[in-house]
């Protein structure tokens, strides 16, 4: 799935429901300053948790000069219940109210897809960074990054989560760079640089957008019983050679499978 696509996606998605948080309220701030929680900085991107249902946004709450440092704004708790800030909540429509009976499966599907897509793509990216930091270019690790730290609750949630079981073989496909190793080391300065902007691109800016997304659909399908998809589901569905059982449903598209389970977790 090309760029191009994946933004006829999010437009399809936009128009079925544009006072949607993420469009209503995040992409607007992405790289303004707030005050939240008592906390001010920049906006960077949202977040959503893949197995509980916990949403937020995460902030840069240092000074430009300074060695970044990011702070996670929760708007859910890991029970799944909003948190009542009302400087925060007035600023928005706090409702999650995107769900497959809003959106196509086809539209789901293909967004899931993509994050796994771009997830091979950083990967391949890192993969790279590392061959180059063994050949001595790396940065001065006083601009490494820090993220606040929060202490584990030790409480049991409810947990949700969704895969999808497809043919296709996402492995990145970048061009072998190995000849850059053999050239000036302006030039691999220049190869490490462009493969880092563009790794975090994907994990800092493009996915977690997406992941937002998934997850509202998915909270929905939750907390609606998966209205949408209650049709052909298969219980007890175990992967083979694994223990843990799934409900299914086959053919969800053509050569698609959706696996789904709803359990707990401990936070």
């Amino acid at each position: 799935m090309n760029r191009s696509e994946i933004k006829k996606v999010i437009k399809r998605i936009r128009e079925v429901n544009p006072n949607h948080i993420l469009f209503k309220f995040i992409e607007p701030n992405i790289g303004k300053t707030i005050a939240v929680d008592h906390k001010e900085g920049i906006v960077i991107n949202p977040t959503a948790n893949a197995e509980i249902f916990k949403f937020g946004i995460n902030i840069m709450t240092s000074a430009p000069d300074e060695v970044p440092e990011y702070s996670n704004i929760r708007i859910m708790d890991s029970e799944g219940n909003f948190i009542p800030d009302d400087d925060f909540c007035d600023k928005f429509d706090i409702a999650m109210n995107i769900g497959l009976d809003d959106v196509s499966i086809d539209d789901y599907v293909s967004l899931k897809l993509m994050i796994e897509e771009n997830i091979a793509y950083a990967k391949s990216y890192a993969g790279y960074i590392k061959m180059l930091n063994e050949a001595g270019f790396s940065y001065d690790k006083n601009t490494y990054t820090s993220r606040e730290k929060k202490d584990k609750l030790g409480i049991t949630v409810p947990a949700f989560k969704v895969e999808i079981d497809h043919p296709y073989n996402f492995d990145g496909k970048l061009e072998a760079m190995d000849e850059v190793l053999n050239v000036s080391p302006e030039m691999s300065m220049k190869e490490l640089n462009t493969c880092t902007e563009a790794r975090n691109k994907i994990m800092y800016k493009i996915n977690p957008s997406l992941t937002f997304l998934t997850r509202c659909i998915e909270y929905r399908m939750y907390h609606n019983n998966f209205h949408i998809i209650t049709e052909g589901i298969e219980n007890d569905y175990k992967m083979k050679g694994k223990r843990i059982k799934w409900q299914r449903l086959p053919n969800a598209l053509e050569k698609i499978d959706i696996r789904f389970r709803d359990y707990t977790k401990k936070v």
